[in-house]
Order: structure tokens, then sequence, then C-alpha cells
């Protein structure tokens, strides 16, 4: 079993914990056919999803033109090449799409947060 399907009941893990965004995504969705940002912000979420999981982490929610992203902790240094190819990927797909902006990887500054957290179905809380 892999580090994310042992957690179908809820378990304690300390994890790096991501946020990513598009830049320019207001411009882009009031410019184009909402059929046609539909389409891009689907096929994003997808490259994204595909890196971060073969990288060893998972997307844990598309937040519109963004997302929420975890990596056990003692995989932070596989986190941040995830980054790095999301932001270096994802711009370069994104610029075949005719995408004006690009990515923004928040947690590759100094926001990246380890965070001590209980996971599994139905819980929502997490401990400093």
């Amino acid at each position: 079993m892999s580090y994310w399907t042992d957690l179908r009941t809820p378990t304690e893990r300390e994890l790096f914990v991501g946020l990513y965004d598009l830049t320019q995504y207001t411009v882009f969705s009031e410019r184009t056919a909402p059929s046609r940002v539909l389409e891009v912000i689907t096929g994003y979420h997808g490259l994204v999803n595909a890196l971060l999981e073969e990288a060893g982490g998972i997307l844990i929610k598309p937040i519109g033109d963004g997302g929420l992203f975890a990596f056990p902790a003692e995989q932070t240094d596989a986190a941040v090449e995830a980054i790095e190819d999301i932001l270096a990927k994802g711009d370069a797909w994104l610029a075949q799409q005719g995408y004006p902006g690009g990515a923004r990887c928040r947690p590759c500054r100094p926001r990246r947060h380890w965070t001590h957290c209980i996971a599994g179905p139905g819980v929502a809380r997490h401990h400093r």
C-alpha cells in the first residue's frame, strides 16, 4: 500500500503542505469562452496531479485556478523538485494553450509549511 492509501482511517502524520495558483486567471477567463476556460483549467489540474503523483505527493483538492497538495514530511526534497516541475512544465503547457500567465507555487518560497496532521475520511483538523 502507498503512503496515501493507508489513510483510510484517521492517522496522525507530518506533512509538507503547499498551494499553487495561476496568475492572470481573471484576465483569461473574462476574454475566453467558458468551455475553453474549463478545458484549460481541467487540463492544467490533470497535469499538476500527474506531476505530484509521480513525485510521491497528492493533489488534495483543486480550488478554482489553484490547488492544495501535500507530501510526506520526509519527502521534502521530492516536493521541491515537483514544485520546480510544476512551474516549468506547467508554464510550458499553459503557453501552448494560449494562456497569458503562468503558475505560482508558494511552498517553494518562505511560505512552505510543515504541519502535524490527523488525516483520513471525515477528519478536518491539524495540530501546530
